[in-house]
């Protein structure tokens, strides 16, 4: 059975969908700036760990470029191969580093790898050393790695049954947590 569909404060007609709650995309034209942040704020600690507070941090294409990463097939499934190790920072977005410090500084937030980076040590600890020398805390964990994607959704749209997969490896995870 279908959800209903519901209306939000906003007037925006939605079907109850898991980020229905978030304000439409602005238009192309428009830019997300962070801005730089003084030195002082980088060095200033962090609060301490609310772990009532999750961040569910992606990699490929939030903080790195999505064309940066080099995709192979595996088992049914695009996975990055690893970045070439011996460039600092494989190269990670250093924005992109800043912004995700703020939200943990603002909140307290820990962070949960649900990137496909998850999936081998080696990744893992590429953004394990990332997140140290940018002054983030350590992963708090990772999602799982045991989901399939659903055969009936990925023959419709593979990348609307990706998305369906990760929201049941966070739903997994919370449910756990």
């Amino acid at each position: 059975n279908k959800r209903p569909r519901i209306e939000l404060n906003a007037g925006a007609v939605t079907g109850g969908g898991l980020f229905d709650f978030l304000p439409p995309p602005a238009d192309d034209d428009e830019v997300a700036i962070v801005e730089p942040q003084p030195v002082a704020d980088m060095n200033k600690p962090l609060p301490k760990e609310d772990k009532s507070k999750v961040i569910f941090l992606d990699v490929d294409g939030v903080l790195r470029q999505e064309s940066e990463s080099e995709r192979v097939l595996i088992d049914g499934e695009m996975v990055p191969v690893l970045p070439k190790t011996d460039e600092r920072d494989c190269d990670f977005n250093k924005v992109a580093f800043m912004a995700l410090r703020k939200i943990v500084q603002q909140t307290g937030a820990s962070i949960v790898l649900s990137a496909e980076w998850r999936r081998t040590e080696v990744m893992r600890n590429a953004i394990g050393i990332a997140l140290r020398s940018h002054g983030l805390p350590q992963l708090r964990g990772c999602t799982t790695t045991f989901l399939k994607q659903k055969p009936e959704l990925a023959k419709a749209n593979n990348m609307i049954a990706f998305a369906e997969r990760r929201c049941r490896e966070i739903g997994d995870w919370l449910s756990k947590n």
